[in-house]
């Protein structure tokens, strides 16, 4: 037998000993403790011990050992002697799985009487080791002196063999060099082989490669496009939704054959070609729980796929307290093409981006519309070949129009040629909905929950350890207090969960059943006076903390979800006094003062009676991305000489990003609309005004503490709003302290200036290169009392030069969906104070760029709706004609998607759209209907329409002229058009307007002649000839045949 063999046998006998051992140790435990024994371990021991016999047995068979091989052998039989016995005892304590409490008993017995022989044996075992440990290491040391001797003898031989050779070599000269000349030539043979194969493979190689780039070029555009479609919150609502208690919902994927079922069959609904199904429910009745367990429950996707199709499940959940995409058409379409995207196979998803969307955005969006989401999203769904299931919450919470019909029916309209796609909405009951659910397979939950709210309540009370010592004569007792809250649920789970909250903190106070009854009797019924109650349930400490309590709650109630860290700077009035223009610095003492958030968390559960939770997401890849980024900026700043600082304004970034403070349920908020709920407002008496003071202040502390990343992207979209809340000399200050804040963080190099100036507007004052210019950062949405004020200080009211640049860029004004004076009273002052309307633009990759008049006109045509509209444009329009705009004077657009190619001439294979308006032909077509009042002031202004037509081609010998009045009132379709064009904007306003003339609503007249197109339109020859741009289609148009016509 070999020694290494032999070893290996011995050593995994020790381990088998080694676990005997072990298992001797738990036989202990149970004599002292009463403890069970680890049957499974006991059988694989034995198991091990019957492999180690045979190999035993194998051994003594082998002639070749030698003593002390014999020797180990010997030893190990005698352990495995000892370990199988020790196996039998063990075994006697072996009993079958739920055997019962008798079986367990004499088992216990029996250990107990062999504990003595278990004793023995473990030592006899023990005494054997030491043996064999002491036979092994002289083994060990044989071995090795044999393996010493062993390795001299197999040297002296090579040595020998050496001076042969070398002899040989020697005597051999012309062998040798025969041989070596033989050899030569089968290397050089082999080396011109192996260069001819090494070059073929580089080549493969370069090939891959080329390849390869080509493939992460790709792959680079796909992931900027998936980063334009995500946003931070896309996922948030559903992952805040808690999972289902145990068997919950369960009865859903339950075959119903009875016909007086409360549901509809949803396995079959989901198998069929049926393509849309409705959860109705009351507010807390679980309907964004259901949803979600719908979802991640894996039978929906095998029901899905059973005809053998293959499904994607897309979900979104609408949430009304969450940001503008948590609850709008832009965020669904988003979220689902950007789950489409994820879902299905890398390569298959790059060769969608590749032939579909690529082609259909050439550039990334800086916005997307909802209309150019919905053709994408029509677009990807045909080009992905398989079946798709939509899953959307709370249609209720949908905040775009005035109730979601619009948005479902959009892309009803978008995915009715895919027989192949399932929509399944959930929502409360609403008669504006009626419409959409009336005829289709619903699910009403409250009425089908009480087994699941019953279930709920058994496991959480009744089979609590809490309430294990109440048993016995309060078992009538607790069955009816189950009952009861069953009954009085009402299908609603939120009150349930909140009752069973306060009950179990009953039975911890150990409270008895009939006190529990009483407690449950004092709990209301209905969930609005269940929150009346948790206000009631505060007794003495109400008064001391209602007035804390009310500011947390109208804090929520007037600006909706907030991050626990600015939460933390608005409710905290010592911290703001640290910052008020008095006393503040903006300086190293403040950026070292501490902003308890913990302690803000503390007294919001304290003082808010569960009206109010704090919730914490986990950082994604995205945020850490964005630290990383903020980290270098600080370390490139002056701070980087203040490490703790740095820390701390970095914790300050995370906290804002990823912490929320919001009503616990949106039930909670409608409490406080109610007569009772502003009844516990009243404890804190503040005007709207007061508030918007205390969020613009904390806004102030929170742009110095978190830095925004430039100063022209400061503001979030609902500050002009909250600034015409208040008086102009208050909004007017506001932007004078926000002035000493960002020339602090210009002091601390936050932000790097020469950047700023890299666009078509400088940012940095005329007066100091190291500070910014500050009418231009704020233009777009402080008060006109502070441009004014800027201007006269700086001697630039009455520089023209000046203040039409500031027109220039009060005409790219951010886009947000409501209505404020702020955006247009400034425009209004830079007219009056002298502003030149009729410069052209800045746009200087553009040929025939626009004047500022009509981007002007576009810009109010887009922000604002009638009523409203008549005001604001009949007095910008006096504005401008008193500023020098010819009544008649007229813009001429000639567009098309690869205008941004500087110096692109027209051809008659351009595809393009040409129109020219006059100042009448805008302002009127703003409307929807006319306007007495603007078509009299530009009556009296002596404004006349142009007469021209919209001129249109997409490829030659297809001309169209569409009548000016196709697109009265639709301006906001192709605001974009008068952006400049490296805007994404530009492009997604080009596809919108094309798809709106290709629809069936316009009223186009066709031709087959370019030249006619043009008259038609209202163009003479000498207008086309000389218009920039249109210079080599004029020439190919005389080179046309002299019978084109019109045609239709």
């Amino acid at each position: 037998m070999e020694a290494v063999a032999t070893l290996s046998l011995v050593c995994n006998i020790l381990q088998v000993v080694d676990s005997s051992v072990k298992a001797v140790e738990i036989c202990s435990q149970f004599y002292k403790y009463g403890a069970t024994i680890d049957i499974e371990n006991l059988s694989y021991i034995c198991d091990q011990l019957s492999q180690t016999s045979a190999a035993l047995g194998k051994a003594q068979t082998v002639s070749q050992l030698s003593r002390s091989d014999t020797g180990l052998v010997e030893v190990g039989k005698k352990v495995h002697d000892a370990a199988e016995s020790l196996g039998k005892e063990l075994n006697h304590l072996k009993s079958a799985p739920g055997a019962g409490r008798r079986v367990a008993v004499k088992k216990t017995l029996t250990l107990k009487w062999r504990a003595t022989r278990i004793d023995g044996l473990k030592g006899r075992l023990e005494g054997l080791v030491q043996v064999l440990n002491t036979k092994i290491l002289v083994h060990l040391s044989e071995r090795l002196s044999v393996t010493i001797r062993d390795n001299g003898e197999i040297l002296k031989k090579l040595d020998d063999r050496q001076e042969k050779i070398a002899r040989r070599i020697a005597e051999g000269t012309t062998t040798v060099e025969q041989l070596v000349s033989s050899m030569g030539g089968q290397t050089r043979a082999h080396v011109t082989e192996e260069h001819i194969v090494t070059r073929t493979r580089i080549h493969a190689v370069d090939e891959k490669l080329d390849k390869l780039v080509g493939i992460q070029h790709h792959k680079a555009g796909f992931d900027k496009f998936m980063e334009s479609l995500h946003f931070p919150e896309i996922n948030l609502r559903q992952d805040t939704i808690k999972d289902v208690h145990e068997k919950t919902f369960e009865w859903i994927f339950e075959r119903r054959d009875d016909t007086q079922q409360r549901w509809h069959d949803f396995p079959k609904w989901l198998q069929n070609d049926q393509p849309l199904h409705w959860v109705l429910g009351k507010p807390g009745s679980g309907k964004s729980t259901f949803m979600n367990f719908l979802v991640q429950d894996g039978r929906t996707l095998g029901a899905l796929e059973s005809s053998g199709q293959s499904t994607i499940v897309l979900s979104f959940f609408f949430w009304e307290a969450g940001v503008e995409l948590q609850k709008s058409r832009v965020g669904l379409l988003r979220s689902l093409i950007y789950q489409l995207l994820k879902a299905i196979d890398q390569q298959k998803a790059l060769r969608v981006w590749y032939d579909i969307v690529q082609p259909h955005v050439p550039a990334l969006p800086t916005i997307w519309t909802s209309k150019q989401l919905l053709r994408l999203l029509q677009l990807i769904v045909q080009a992905v070949d398989q079946r798709f299931c939509f899953f959307l919450d709370g249609l209720d919470e949908f905040r775009d129009d005035v109730d979601g019909t619009t948005a479902i029916r959009a892309i009803q309209d978008v995915l009715k040629d895919q027989n192949r796609t399932k929509l399944c909405i959930s929502s409360r009951p609403q008669t504006s909905l009626d419409a959409l659910y009336q005829g289709c397979p619903k699910i009403i939950m409250q009425d089908l929950t009480e087994t699941d709210i019953r279930s709920y309540i058994e496991d959480n009370l009744t089979g609590s350890p809490l309430t294990s010592h109440l048993g016995g004569t309060s078992s009538m007792q607790a069955s009816q207090l189950v009952d009861e809250v069953v009954v009085r649920a009402d299908g609603v789970f939120l009150w349930v969960t909140l009752v069973v909250k306060s009950l179990l903190r009953g039975i911890k106070n150990e409270d008895n059943w009939e006190t529990l009854m009483e407690r449950l009797d004092q709990l209301p019924s209905e969930i609005f006076d269940l929150y009346a109650h948790m206000w009631k349930r505060m007794a003495d400490d109400y008064p001391i903390y209602a007035k804390e309590a009310a500011l947390y709650l109208k804090i929520i109630q007037c600006f909706g979800q907030q991050n626990l860290f600015q939460m933390t700077i608005m409710a905290d009035d010592h911290l703001r006094a640290h910052f008020s223009k008095s006393t503040a610095t903006w300086g190293m003492e403040q950026f070292e003062m501490e902003v308890d958030h913990n302690k803000t968390e503390k007294r919001i559960a304290v003082c808010c009676a569960g009206f109010l939770e704090v919730s914490y997401k986990p950082p994604d890849h995205f945020l850490e991305k964005e630290l990383e980024v903020r980290k270098t900026r600080l370390e490139q700043s002056a701070l980087k000489q203040q490490p703790q600082v740095l820390q701390r304004l970095l914790q300050y970034y995370r906290l804002e990003m990823t912490t929320t403070v919001d009503f616990v349920h949106r039930t909670a908020a409608e409490f406080l609309r109610t007569p009772t709920g502003q009844g516990l407002l009243q404890a804190r008496l503040c005007t709207e005004e007061e508030l918007v003071e205390r969020y613009l202040s904390s806004a102030l502390i929170l742009h110095f503490l978190s830095p925004p990343e430039s100063p022209t992207v400061t503001v979030d979209q609902m500050w002009p709003y909250y600034l015409s809340q208040m008086k102009s000399d208050a909004a007017s200050e506001f932007f004078s302290e926000l002035e000493d804040v960002f020339k602090k963080l210009s002091h601390w190099r936050w932000w790097n200036l020469e950047d700023l100036d890299s666009g078509p507007f400088s940012l940095s004052s005329r007066n100091s290169r190291n500070d910014l210019d500050y009418i231009k950062t704020f233009i777009k949405f402080c008060p006109p009392q502070y441009v004014l004020k800027k201007l006269t200080e700086g001697g630039l009211a009455e520089d023209r030069d000046y203040l039409t640049e500031l027109l220039e860029m009060w005409t790219t004004i951010d886009q947000h969906g409501y209505e404020d004076d702020l955006s247009f009273r400034n425009a209004l002052l830079l007219l009056q104070r002298g502003a030149d309307p009729n410069k052209t633009c800045h746009w200087d990759v553009v040929v025939n760029p626009p004047p500022l008049w009509s981007v002007v006109l576009f810009k109010l045509a887009w922000k604002y709706q009638p009523p409203r509209l008549t005001d604001v444009m009949t007095e910008v329009l006096t504005a401008l004609l008193k500023a020098g705009v010819d009544p008649n004077a007229s813009v001429m657009r000639c567009v098309d998607i690869f205008m941004w190619q500087e110096g692109r001439a027209r051809t008659m294979s351009s595809p393009l759209i040409l129109f020219r308006w006059s100042v009448w032909d805008i302002v009127t077509n703003a409307f929807s209907v006319p306007v007495d009042s603007i078509s009299s002031l530009l009556r009296n202004a002596g404004a006349v329409s142009s007469g021209e037509n919209l001129f249109y081609t997409f490829r030659r010998l297809s001309w169209c002229v569409y009548p000016t009045r196709t697109l009265k009132g639709r301006l906001n379709d192709f605001i974009g058009l008068f952006q400049a064009p490296s805007d994404f904007s530009y492009r997604a306003n080009y596809f919108s307007l094309v798809n709106f003339l290709d629809s069936n609503e316009a009223e186009p007249c066709f031709f087959d002649n370019g030249l006619e197109v043009f008259h038609a339109a209202g163009w003479t020859d000498e207008e086309i000839r000389t218009t920039p741009g249109l210079e080599i289609l004029w020439q190919e148009l005389q080179h046309e045949t002299d019978d084109s016509g019109a045609i239709s």
